[in-house]
This record gives structure tokens, C-alpha cells and sequence, in this order.
């Protein structure tokens, strides 16, 4: 009905595709037979075809209960007989689709599917799923003037011309309706659930099919056509259709459309089973056989039961698909928590079903895509450097807070007053053409950060020029050192008369000694100060150690950009250090970066590369070297 073909179509379509699925298919997931937004994609090109079909051949067109005029073209011209053209368009479109489908299984293009974003799908379920629920508008009200058309603001037309003729409204197809509607939701959402929760019912209740039952009898009984002019069915004949093959002069005129109908279906199927394989967490059966008793059950229809659904009202098919669609339409109210937990993809759902919703759903796809690739693009422009901080008592440096093993939250120790020239960041993304232009900006706000927080430490008070010449109150470069070379002489002992410690304690141990060294510089004075004798063979330097763990990838944009950003901060006294390998990226060229004479250009972790900095710090600053 959602293409404009007699509902036994649904039938045909039903019977075939869940017995092919059980010999080739390979997933439990899939959707078989009749798909409401590919049928409603149909339902353009049947149209547009009957239309240009009837003025060739010169056929005669009636207005039915169907969405599209039937179309009858002369099948003798001797006899004069006619025959419905609908259906031989129908079928040159779906070969032509089937042609899509197997190209893009050929091809591999089924990988594409991974920027669908579910969001994205979800919007475009939803508003689609609006379409379907007015193209059933007419059919619940008995107002043929409601029916759905095609293009942009299809939907709005239809309940503008609802309300316009809702004096045409057939009260007792709208009886019908809102009985059917009713009978549904009570079985699904209060019999069912009870059931199920008492444990007396383990499948779901057939309550379609009772109701299809319940609504044909009543029909037949009380002969709804001819005395209250209830729309049916219609002549529903037993046993198969003939074997027809596509007809060749109709397929250039629906290539377009077999294209975007199956890339449509294609993708949109796809995205489904991974969302309902996710859901459920199923696994994929590669000879999933459960459509064969369901194809069987068809044809057993089909041969015998077929004309006893003639007299079935359509407003009861209409109800049906209407109850269908609450749980896609529900979907509307999980957009709070998007907006709440992650607001791109609430910009993804919301612009997906607005346009999906206002124009048509073609578009809305299509604008999905182009949105999904925008966040995709955007996200990888997006650039992130965090500062470092030490955990006490290991080798790691975080960011922010840390929850140990015990559930306890452990905050990061900053290490002043070493911080003050050692600073730790992490860098995340990827260094390409977009988001290079970024790092410069970046680097520099996380410097500007760090000296905020040198600046609200409550103990930072800068010495007065009395005290930096009182010796009591000075410690020299050359103390701490000695200090230090004392720390690791006893560390050194340790090691040897314990062999048996974990490397956790030996690192705590190390980190804990360098620890004691500057909490004894810093009990004699407030502020890190060394007593310099000559300021030309000292200089102040600070050390940016840069992990680059994170970064995903470098392009020779980023590559260049990265060269140029080392070389601007080591002209202004801030050396930068790598942790992590840089050999790994190709597009970069560090034989002639600028290094600091005692340090090496990259370190395999933070710690590492902390300690030679900090051994690097009390050295005389020489002129800068090239790798």
C-alpha cells in the first residue's frame, strides 16, 4: 500500500525474500520482505511512470484507495483487454535495485556504512517513520482528498488537506481505526507484558493477526463496502502470479532512482542489524533458517487463504502499521539525554529527522551523510594538550584526579617548586592539514596555564633582595646536587641489600628520593632560587615535555607545522622534549631540530624524560644544538 501496489504484493514480497535469506543470508537481524521507507521511496517512480505510461499508450487511470491511480494499458490491442501496469513497473524497478546491491556487495562499498552514525539513523528512522504514519492518514479517516504526495512539504499537505475535508471524514472507518488502535496498544502494552511477566507466555501475542481476523469477519458479516462505503482490500486471487521479466524500455528512466533506492536500503539494513546485534548482543548466524517456516506459512496463504482477506478493511492494515511505528517514534524522547550526554549526536538526530521530516527522505539521508562527515571532519580537526601531573608515589603523570584500586580518588601532586621550569603536557589528535594551524595556540595556552598556577599557590612568595644574599637562605646548585648524588649513593645500596623488591617500590623509591631533595630546598626558602655566581654561564630554561602517545597521525602539513613551532619555542628559552616515538611518523625530519646538549629528543615515558630534564635544569645553559 506504502508503494501503491495491491496489499497482496506484500504477500509475493514476504514469500520470497525470507526463504532466499535462509539459503545465502548471514544474519538474524536483517529486515525480509515489505520495508516502509524503501516503499515509500517506491512510490515516486511508480507515479511518475504510470503517468507518462498512460499518456503513450493512451491507458485510462481511476482514482482507487491506493496512494498512486491505477494504471491500465492495453495488453492486446486486437482484444482490447487491459491489464494493471503498476506491478511490471514495480518489478523493473526492484531488478534494477537488486543490480545496485550486488554491485556494492561486489564492490565492498557495504564498509561505507561505518559514517552512518547511529544517531544519524535514528533520526532518519524516526522522520521517516512520520511519512509512513501520514501516507495512513487517509486510510484511517476514509478522506481520499488526504492522500500523501511526493516532494518537499509532502507531509503538511497531507494533514492541510485533512483538515480542509474532514467533513468528507467516514465516521465509521474512523470508528474502525480508533477501535483497531485501541485493541493493539491494549494487547502490547498491558495483556503482553503481563503475561510474559507471569511466565504463561513466552512468544509474543499474535494480536495482528487476530485483529486482521476479527476486522475480515466483521466486514464480511456486516457488509462494510456496500452500506457504510468502508474501503477493503479488494479481489485478492489464489495461488502465484506468472513469472514476468523486467521490461527493458522502463529502466533508463529509473536508474536514478534504483541508485539512491538501493544504496538507501542497502546502508539503512546494514545499520539496523548492527544496532539490534549490539542491543542484544548476537552474534551473526551464517544459516539463520527461521525464515523458511515463516515463507511456508505465506505460501499456505497465498494457495488458500488468500481470498478470504478480500473483504478485510484497509483501515485495519492502516492501524496496524500505525502501532508499528510507536517505538521508532519514541525516539523522540531520548533526545534529553543526548543533549545531556553527547550533543553531537543530538545535532545529528535532531538535523537528520528536521529535514528528513520538512523536505523528503531522500534529502534527509543525504543531508545525514553530509552531517555525519562534517562531525567526522570536525572531531579530527580537534586538537587537545593537557597538562601533566604526578601521582604520588609512582612513575605516572595524569590528568586531574586518579581512582585507585581501592575506589579511593587520589589527587595529583604538582611538584613545586620543579614545576616552576619542568612542565608536562599530553597531546591528542592528529596533526593534519585542519588542525595544525592549532598547535601554536594550543602549546601557548597550556603555558599560560601553568603560570596561573605557579601564580595561586598560597606558599609562592617571591624572595627579597635581602634574602637572596643572605647564604642562610640560598641554597646553591652545587648543594642540591651533592644532595642528590648522596640520595642516589644510598639508593644504590638499598637496591643491592634488597633484591627481592617489586619495580613499583624501586620506582617509588627513586621518585620518593627526588622527592625529599626539593621539599629540603624548599623548607629554606619560599621561592626556588639558585645562588649564581656568573649569570652568563647560567640561564633560566623551562623544559615542555610533550607525550605524543596520543597523536593518531601527521601529514606533511602537520609535519612542517610541528618543525616550525619547535624551533619558535627554542628561541625563546622553552626546550621542547617528545615522549613517545617519532620515528613512527614518516613525515617528520628531526636531524636538524634544535635540542638541548644533555638531553636527548624524545624519551620512551614522562618519567624518563623527567628526570633527565630535571638533571638537564641545574646544568650551564650552552647554545642549543642540532640534532
Amino acid at each position: 500500500m506504502l508503494a501503491g501496489l495491491p496489499p497482496v504484493y506484500g504477500l509475493y514480497v514476504s514469500f520470497v525474500a525470507p526463504i532466499l535469506y535462509a539459503l545465502f543470508g548471514r544474519c538474524p537481524q536483517a529486515s525480509l520482505g515489505t520495508f516502509a521507507v524503501v516503499s515509500l521511496l517506491m512510490a515516486e517512480p511508480i507515479e511518475r511512470l504510470c503517468a507518462e505510461t498512460t499518456e503513450s499508450f493512451g491507458g485510462n487511470t481511476t482514482n482507487t484507495e491506493f496512494p498512486i491511480p491505477v494504471c491500465y494499458v492495453p495488453d492486446d490491442t486486437s482484444t482490447g483487454e487491459y491489464f494493471d501496469y503498476r506491478p511490471v513497473i514495480a518489478i523493473t524497478l526492484s531488478f534494477l535495485i537488486g543490480i545496485v546491491q550486488i554491485s556494492i556487495g561486489v564492490l565492498m562499498l557495504g564498509k561505507l556504512t561505518c559514517y552512518l552514525a547511529p544517531a544519524m539513523v535514528d533520526g532518519f528512522v524516526t522522520g521517516a517513520a512520520c511519512h509512513v504514519f501520514s501516507s495512513q492518514v487517509a486510510s484511517l479517516f476514509g478522506i481520499k482528498q488526504a492522500k500523501k504526495g511526493d516532494g518537499v512539504g509532502s507531509l503538511f499537505l497531507v494533514f492541510y488537506n485533512l483538515f480542509k475535508h474532514i467533513r468528507k471524514t467516514n465516521l465509521i472507518t474512523l470508528a474502525i481505526s480508533g477501535t483497531s488502535i485501541c485493541f493493539l496498544l491494549l494487547i502490547k502494552l498491558f495483556i503482553e507484558p503481563q503475561l510474559q511477566r507471569c511466565g504463561h507466555c513466552k512468544f509474543p501475542v499474535p494480536s495482528e493477526l487476530m485483529l486482521v481476523a476479527i476486522g475480515t469477519v466483521v466486514s464480511h458479516f456486516a457488509e462494510l463496502q456496500n452500506n457504510h462505503n468502508v474501503t477493503i482490500v479488494g479481489s485478492i486471487t489464489s495461488g502465484m502470479p506468472p513469472i514476468s521479466v523486467p521490461q527493458w524500455n522502463l529502466m533508463s528512466p529509473m536508474v536514478t532512482d534504483a541508485i539512491i533506492i538501493g544504496f538507501t536500503s542497502t546502508f539503512l539494513t546494514i545499520s539496523l542489524v548492527k544496532l539490534f546485534a549490539m542491543k542484544y548482543n548476537q552474534d551473526i548466524d551464517y544459516n539463520y533458517l527461521s525464515g523458511i517456516p515463516s515463507g511456508l506459512l505465506v505460501i499456505f496463504v497465498l494457495l488458500f487463504l488468500g481470498p478470504y482477506f478480500s473483504v478485510t478493511p484497509t483501515c485495519v492494515l492502516s492501524a496496524i502499521i500505525v502501532v508499528a511505528l510507536k517505538n521508532i517514534i519514541a525516539h523522540l524522547l531520548h533526545t534529553p539525554k543526548l543533549w545531556r550526554t553527547y550533543k553531537r549526536d543530538f545535532f545529528l538526530f535532531m538535523i537528520t529527522f528536521v529535514v528528513t521530516l520538512v523536505l523528503d527522505v531522500t534529502i534527509g539521508l543525504v543531508v545525514g551523510l553530509v552531517a555525519c562527515l562534517l562531525a567526522l571532519t570536525e572531531q579530527q580537526r580537534a586538537l587537545t594538550i593537557t597538562l601533566l601531573d604526578n601521582l604520588p608515589g609512582t612513575e605516572l603523570f595524569l590528568h586531574g584526579r586518579a581512582k585507585l584500586a581501592t575506589g579511593e580518588l587520589h589527587s595529583t601532586k604538582f611538584l613545586y617548586p620543579l614545576s616552576r621550569s619542568i612542565i608536562s603536557c599530553r597531546l591528542i589528535g592528529s596533526l593534519n592539514f585542519a588542525s595544525s594551524e592549532q598547535l601554536e595556540s594550543k602549546i601557548t595556552k597550556v603555558l599560560k596555564e601553568h603560570e596561573s598556577r605557579l601564580v595561586s599557590l598560597e606558599d609562592f612568595e617571591y624572595p627579597d633582595q635581602s634574602a637572596s644574599c643572605n647564604p642562610s637562605n640560598t641554597v646553591s646548585a652545587d648543594s642540591i646536587l651533592e644532595t642528590q648524588q648522596k640520595h642516589q649513593q644510598q639508593q644504590k645500596q638499598q637496591n643491592t641489600t634488597d633484591k627481592r623488591s617489586s619495580a613499583a617500590e624501586e620506582a617509588h623509591r627513586r621518585f620518593s628520593s627526588n622527592l625529599d631533595r626539593i621539599e629540603m630546598a624548599q623548607d629554606k626558602t619560599k621561592k626556588f632560587y639558585l645562588e649564581i655566581h656568573d649569570e652568563k654561564e647560567y640561564a633560566p630554561q623551562r623544559f615542555l615535555l610533550i607525550d605524543i602517545s596520543g597523536m593518531t597521525d601527521v601529514d606533511p602539513a602537520g609535519a612542517i607545522c610541528l618543525s616550525t613551532v619547535h624551533e619558535q619555542f627554542c628561541s625563546i628559552g622553552v626546550v621542547l622534549v617528545y615522549i613517545g616515538n617519532l620515528s613512527q611518523f614518516q613525515c617528520l625530519d628531526t636531524s636538524k631540530w634544535e635540542r638541548f646538549p644533555s638531553l636527548s629528543l624524545s624519551y620512551p615515558t614522562m618519567y624518563d624524560g623527567y628526570l633527565a630534564c630535571q638533571n638537564a635544569l641545574f646544568e650551564p645553559m650552552v647554545t642549543l644544538h642540532r640534532c
